[in-house]
């Protein structure tokens, strides 16, 4: 598998990249993940990865890539929670409904200082749920530090009724768009 540097403090990238196969070593950086509201959901996570991966370059040689993920529907944008009373909200609009999953990868060749930056969408229709549900749920560790307040490679794949797209992007790691991103930024 290629190898790069990968510009994330993500836990769960980090182990679904290595169970994939990839080499890369981590270098985590520090930025503000809220989205930009003026921004199409779609630019916004370019703008952000992008952002992360020119922050990692600046450490490190070879390719870089970095990565942000967020849930939207219409212009509202579900990032990371980080308080259950921002998860219940956002599972309470989400639920019964489709939404969109956005992730921005950016990859930087050091050598070359040639980048690509690309996204991809699926689309994720949540089933409907009752207050009750929703609040066992928030009891779980897994919604506060997920975009769209639930992660679909853990309890949260109950709450999904249906995907159109790629699913390995619902994880934060579209997988056939890294391959991509990783193979242009090379050439």
């Amino acid at each position: 598998m290629q190898k790069f540097v990968l510009a994330s403090s993500s836990k769960p990238r980090k182990e679904f990249l290595k169970k994939l196969g990839f080499e890369f070593m981590v270098l985590p950086v520090e930025v503000d993940e809220q989205a930009d509201a003026r921004l199409p959901p779609e630019k916004a996570v370019k703008r952000l990865a992008l952002r992360k991966a020119r922050l990692a370059a600046r450490k490190a040689s070879g390719i870089v890539v970095g990565f942000d993920s967020v849930a939207a529907m219409g212009q509202r944008v579900y990032g990371k929670p980080r308080t259950k009373e921002r998860a219940r909200v956002f599972l309470s609009e989400l639920q019964g409904k489709e939404h969109s999953f956005y992730t921005g990868v950016a990859a930087i060749n050091t050598e070359t200082g040639k980048s690509v930056v690309r996204v991809s969408k699926t689309r994720v229709r949540m089933r409907p749920m009752s207050k009750k549900e929703i609040g066992e749920y928030l009891e779980k560790d897994e919604p506060l530090q997920a975009a769209g307040a639930y992660k679909i490679q853990g309890e949260g794949i109950g709450l999904i009724e249906s995907l159109r797209g790629e699913y390995s992007n619902v994880l934060g790691v579209p997988v056939a768009m890294l391959i991509r991103v990783l193979n242009e930024v090379k050439e």
